[in-house]
């Protein structure tokens, strides 16, 4: 897998109202940038959710809050792509500060894909195993 493909970044702000009564970035937050950065990689290869029922999906997602996030804070997400197995394969990811390079949290999630229509999983397609060369 080429390096342009295996892994992505992208950079985003947090927003006032994702602050919860604590201070800092509620945790529920750190997942919905996860998925931004998912679905920041899917599109960047082509893969689109709006007309294909056929596509990976998260199966499991783990993550470990490191520290606290506090507004404002200008944050980037990467992601990075593991050995694929037959319809499974592994992304890494972290949620830093764009300035300081702090990690505030790390995640691993598992993308399982899928025949959406036929609600089942499915072998990876050739041109997506390709990517991994």
């Amino acid at each position: 897998m080429n390096q342009k493909t295996k892994s992505t970044k992208l950079e985003m702000s947090i927003r006032w109202g994702e602050i919860d009564s604590l201070g800092h970035l509620n945790n529920t937050q750190y997942f919905r940038y996860y998925e931004e950065a998912r679905i920041h990689w899917f599109e960047n290869i082509g893969i689109d959710y709006k007309s294909n029922f056929d596509i990976p999906i998260l199966a499991t997602i783990n993550c470990k809050f490191i520290k606290p996030i506090f507004y404002p804070c200008d944050l980037l997400i990467r992601s990075d792509i593991g050995k694929p197995g037959y319809s499974s394969f592994a992304m890494s990811q972290t949620i830093e500060d764009h300035k300081t390079k702090q990690v505030y949290s790390e995640a691993e999630a598992i993308m399982v894909w899928v025949d959406v229509q036929e609600s089942t999983s499915k072998e990876m397609p050739d041109w997506f195993k390709k990517l991994f060369d």
